[in-house]
């Protein structure tokens, strides 16, 4: 693996003088920009900041007038910085900001040395952040959500880190009928250093195929980067991360330690055009379960190019393939166009049609070794069939805790000491943090069994509670920490520790939906890791509350058909999602405004921006059956609302 530096092509020996700028809803362009008198917008601080200076940005929905661009890059020594004021969530909020695809609501095209953090980005008509020819940028702990396109995406570019963010909602632009590349929830192409790690990537509702909308993607010449560490959940009809050569040579990329969960695939690896090759990557350490096709694939997407020196190991595949047609399973090998795959210490359990299969016209490029298989599916299709390999474990895993996706191993698991040490190093760690060889021989699966811990865990860090953006939960999300077995989430509606609970059964990653929740109200939230020896101290804590509406099908929202009465745009897609701020319908994806008329709030009026589309919704909700009835009254006439979407509205 390439060591990430950062290189910088301008030295100098002159002292950066730094200055702190401020931003607020209370502020004006014509101040200084200090904390007493502050700018009124992002774009006055973009257009000030020098190397070495800082903004802090206040609470509030800031609604620029046009993408927001800095004038000026930092230096290696000296970043410039776009950050939340500490303990305030700013929101950019892009409604009003018309944009063409291929730019974002922060655009750093050309710029290098800079830093966004900490800031919500909502309602872009193209991305979220974008840039072209950056370097060296760092997107931290930002959360993005309705972008047409990606929330974070990167082209041509060296030294980028994603890290620690929350993207949802994104890739909104598309639900089957048209409208372009959209392409992914983070999307990194053409580049040279990267790493995408600590995010949460969620809830792409769009269940109808489309040009785009995978998770993570990094794809095209992308090379020497990591993808780590992070949480994909949600993504209906895409997969969760993707290794995409697509017409260019893209080489030593490294995937570990992700968790993969509920979406159309969990990690596959593809060369979609003749022209481009996968060379030297490496799949480890992550777990992917509950998805609708294969866990991880070599796939033979498109014209199949070549795909060489690829090594998955220690990873959990669990119940992949559940899938109507039940087609996909933990492993699988559909490429036949591959050369020196490596499989091995793979826990593959419960997946239909098979646990490891291949498709490949010859299995002499196919090194697979030292898998645990629960159970065995001799399914043969065509070329399609299910292999076991050498020394394979038939067994039940005895995973700690399956009932809440604890995959830690039991004492006794067949899995212990089960594994092929080849590949390892001595600094080498599991999922948890753990030394990755413990005993004779490293362990099948993600995690290593440690029976023998002389110390507590490490704390658990960057403990993150969502608000407002889950519907009747809360998301609570944590970096996994060094020898921890199992964690314990505690929960208070006050910020007072001493009075806090424990609400968790043993959860085994970084992550707990919190389920038992009453709407908007807030509650916090603190981690506790857990091992033989004892348990961590407390983690940091962070208040979170839930989405408060009620859920409703698009079999309840079918229009009227006499009612259909107006021309204009197609309305593409269309997702009614609540914000708490206005306590009303959202319309996702339409250019426009709304807002409840003041005779009666029960009724809701949308008109977009150039007056071609007039929507009326009427609602009658029912208390004691707790669910609405509504009425479509005028719709555009274009409108295709699958059957399978969902629609949040407010009480």
């Amino acid at each position: 693996m390439k060591t990430l530096l950062i290189f910088s092509l301008i030295f100098t020996t002159l002292n950066v003088q730094s200055v702190t700028y401020y931003v607020a809803k209370s502020g004006d362009n014509n101040y200084p920009g200090t904390e007493a008198q502050p700018w009124l917008t992002i774009q006055k601080a973009a257009d000030t900041l020098t190397a070495g200076d800082s903004v802090f940005i206040k609470s509030g929905t800031y609604t620029e007038t046009s993408k927001i661009v800095p004038k000026n890059s930092g230096v290696s020594n000296a970043l410039i910085t776009y950050a939340a004021y500490p303990g305030d969530s700013p929101v950019i909020d892009g409604s009003s900001i018309s944009l063409a695809n291929w730019f974002g609501i922060i655009d750093l095209t050309d710029k290098a040395n800079i830093k966004i953090r900490g800031v919500t980005i909502l309602n872009s008509d193209a991305a979220g952040i974008f840039a072209r020819r950056a370097e060296n940028i760092y997107v931290e702990n930002n959360n993005t959500s309705n972008s047409w396109s990606s929330g974070i995406q990167f082209w041509q570019s060296t030294n980028i880190f994603v890290l620690s963010n929350d993207v949802q909602f994104a890739c909104m632009g598309n639900n089957g009928t048209g409208g372009g590349d959209l392409q992914e929830c983070i999307t990194l192409s053409g580049v040279d250093t990267f790493e995408i790690k600590y995010n949460h990537v969620h809830d792409r509702p769009i269940s109808t195929d489309s040009n785009g909308g995978e998770g993570i993607d990094a794809k095209e010449a992308c090379r020497y980067g990591e993808i780590a560490y992070n949480v994909v959940h949600g993504i209906k009809r895409e997969l969760g991360i993707y290794v995409d050569g697509w017409r260019s040579h893209e080489h030593d990329i490294e995937v570990f330690n992700n968790t993969v969960y509920d979406s159309h695939a969990g990690i596959i690896i593809a060369v979609e055009r003749s022209e481009g090759s996968v060379k030297n990557v490496k799949i480890y350490n992550n777990i992917i379960y509950n998805n609708q096709y294969a866990g991880i694939e070599i796939a033979a997407n498109d014209d199949d190019a070549p795909k060489e020196n690829i090594y998955i190991f220690n990873n959990i595949c669990y119940s992949n393939g559940y899938h109507s047609t039940q087609w996909g399973g933990g492993i699988y090998v559909s490429s036949k166009n591959v050369k020196n795959i490596f499989i091995k210490n793979n826990i593959c359990s419960k997946n239909v049609p098979w646990q490891i299969a291949t498709a490949t016209a010859s299995e002499s490029d196919l090194t697979v070794q030292n898998n645990l298989i629960n159970s065995y599916l001799d399914y043969s299709g065509g070329t399609e069939h299910s292999i076991k390999g050498e020394n394979s474990v038939e067994a039940n895993p005895e995973f700690s805790n399956i009932n809440s996706y604890n995959f830690n191993l039991l004492p006794g698991s067949p899995a212990i000491n089960a594994g092929t040490n080849a590949g390892w190093t001595s600094e080498s760690t599991d999922f948890a943090g753990n030394p990755r060889v413990i005993g004779s021989a490293v362990d099948i699966g993600a995690y290593e069994f440690v029976s023998n811990y002389t110390s507590p865990p490490a704390v658990p860090e960057n403990i993150s509670a969502t608000d407002g953006t889950e519907l009747s939960s809360v998301n609570v999300n944590w970096n996994v920490a060094a020898r921890a077995t199992y964690y314990h989430i505690f929960r208070n509606g006050t910020n007072d520790l001493s009075g806090a609970t424990n609400i968790s059964e043993n959860v085994g990653f970084g992550t707990f939906i919190d389920y038992s929740v009453e709407p908007e109200k807030i509650y916090y939230y603190w981690v506790r890791a857990i091992n033989n020896t004892g348990t961590s101290d407390f983690s940091n804590v962070d208040s979170g509350f839930s989405l408060n509406g009620v859920k409703i099908t698009a079999e309840e929202w079918k229009p009227n058909k006499k009612q259909t009465k107006l021309k204009g745009k197609n309305i593409s897609p269309l997702l009614m999602q609540y914000f708490t701020n206005n306590y009303g319908i959202g319309l996702i994806g339409i250019d426009g405004t709304y807002k409840p008329t003041t005779k009666n709030n029960k009724v809701w009026k949308y008109k977009s921006a150039d007056k071609s589309i007039k929507i009326i919704y009427k609602e009658k909700f029912n208390q004691k059956k707790n669910s609405y009835k509504t009425k479509l009254i005028y719709i555009n006439k274009n409108i295709k609302i699958p059957n399978d979407y969902q629609f949040y509205v407010s009480p």
